[in-house]
């Protein structure tokens, strides 16, 4: 009884019937109850002051198989409060048969699994678990909803299918079989996967090894990002040649007008006056036309045109 007293986990001491002898300190604290209520008697919903959640009566199967439980999951209620133990049974002697019952206390790590699956299943960023013996073959193991939205794939088409063609050529699967083998994590930006998606597609990813071996990959979709950016650095480029040639064409009637005042400044003739005269209101309404067309550009920017 002592060493059942010192264990970090919940304990009953039955006999051979199912009557407990003792139950420690965590088996009241897990219960909310005290050995006084429990002792003598046998597990029941009314003797422990709680409700359990199956379809059939739990403690009548434990009193009946009182030696042969093994990892039985059982959802309870005690004071409102709903906890998930899972039970095992041990049996000893001393002279008669005795059995100890241990409850395992594991709300905690069934919410905790129930959290992930919550964020695997509703987070908007794709997630690929894939699955590996040597390190150099990988299989899905499993992809999130994103990820069958994103690439228009079902999840039961792909299962324990081979990555490695579907990759092949691509650089990411050198990343994933480096991040297998280190165990360091790897980060890539705007990564071009369109021959894996089969379209134009831009992704960031991030490759992670995880204790079982298992490789998790996380990507982002960032397409219309490059694309969107690819087409800013087109028009940059068209602006950049525009002003250019603009910049020439600007030149050749500033020449004639400066060019053509400075003869008309040292022409007598009347006629040859009136020719310079005309070929530099030529050239000033070509200059004010390409200054209109450099501020309709800037207009058509700022989309006031």
């Amino acid at each position: 009884m002592k060493s059942l007293e010192y264990m970090t986990i919940a304990a009953s001491l039955h006999n051979d019937d199912g009557i407990i002898m003792y139950v420690n300190p965590i088996f009241c604290k897990l219960f909310k109850t005290t050995s006084k209520k429990v002792l003598s008697n046998k597990l029941s919903i009314d003797n422990l002051g709680i409700e359990v959640e199956s379809k059939f009566n739990v403690f009548e199967f434990i009193n009946s198989n009182i030696g042969n439980i093994d990892n039985l999951i059982v959802k309870i209620k005690v004071n409102n409060e709903y906890k998930i133990i899972k039970i095992n049974s041990l049996m000893i002697k001393n002279g008669v048969d005795y059995h100890i019952l241990m409850y395992d206390d594991i709300t905690d790590n069934i919410s905790q699994t129930y959290l992930y699956e919550e964020i695997f299943n509703n987070i908007n960023i794709g997630v690929v678990i894939l699955r590996t013996k040597d390190g150099e073959i990988f299989y899905i193991k499993d992809i999130n909803p994103y990820t069958e939205l994103l690439d228009k794939v079902n999840k039961d088409s792909v299962i324990n299918k081979t990555i490695n063609e579907m990759v092949q050529g691509n650089f990411l699967l050198d990343v994933i079989k480096s991040v297998w083998k280190t165990g360091v994590a790897s980060k890539k930006k705007n990564i071009d996967c369109s021959s894996i998606s089969k379209k134009p597609c831009w992704r960031n990813i991030d490759v992670h090894k995880i204790t079982n071996g298992d490789i998790i990959i996380l990507f982002e979709d960032v397409t219309e990002i490059v694309e969107t950016r690819k087409k800013l650095e087109e028009v940059d480029r068209l602006k950049s040649t525009f002003l250019s040639n603009m910049s020439h064409e600007i030149r050749s009637p500033i020449n004639s007008i400066v060019g053509f005042a400075d003869l008309l400044s040292d022409a007598d003739n009347k006629k040859i006056q009136k020719e310079y005269i005309e070929i530099i209101k030529s050239s000033t309404k070509m200059l004010t036309q390409l200054v209109d067309d450099i501020l309709d550009m800037t207009k058509i920017e700022a989309g006031k045109l």
